[in-house]
């Protein structure tokens, strides 16, 4: 079985980076990929969720960063399966919204947004959850593939 990660979850448990009103998920991420890592799950991270994660590193420190995250995690490809559900997706997410005006209809069916590609990702490589924090994931995905935020996993006591 395999889990797969969302930017959010890497740049607070790697990075240890949060905007003012999210620095408590930097502990809680820290803790959760601990916890993962000790259950021995397989953990996906799409290539476009390691894309974004990179724009958040100094260059000089991407080669190493790309090799830590090999040595750690299965990165998926974003291939032509992944596109296959990602056009799906996001024309059935575009079908479920609101009527709109030409002017503020947003994106047209050409243009596939990241969110999109990462939760297409995930069916792809068959994850059995998609962690993210972001509402958006769980419309995007429509019951294709649990998405689940970060658990709150408690800090182990010392006993003696």
């Amino acid at each position: 079985m395999s889990v797969c990660l969302d930017t959010n979850v890497l740049v607070w448990g790697v990075q240890k980076k949060a905007t003012p009103n999210r620095v408590a998920m930097i502990e809680r991420a820290e803790r959760f990929l601990t916890w993962l890592a000790g259950e021995k799950e397989t953990i996906v991270v799409p290539s476009v969720v390691l894309g974004e994660f990179l724009s958040g590193v100094p260059k000089s420190e991407h080669a190493g960063a790309l090799s830590a995250f090999h040595d750690v995690f299965a990165v998926a490809p974003f291939d032509a399966a992944a596109a296959a559900i990602a056009a799906n997706l996001w024309l059935d997410y575009k079908a479920r919204q609101p009527t709109q005006d030409a002017a503020s209809a947003g994106p047209g069916r050409h243009v596939i947004k990241a969110d999109c590609q990462i939760v297409a990702t995930a069916i792809a490589s068959q994850a059995s959850v998609l962690y993210s924090d972001d509402p958006d994931m769980a419309a995007l995905a429509n019951g294709r593939l649990r998405v689940e935020a970060i658990p709150s996993i408690p800090a182990q006591s010392v006993l003696l």
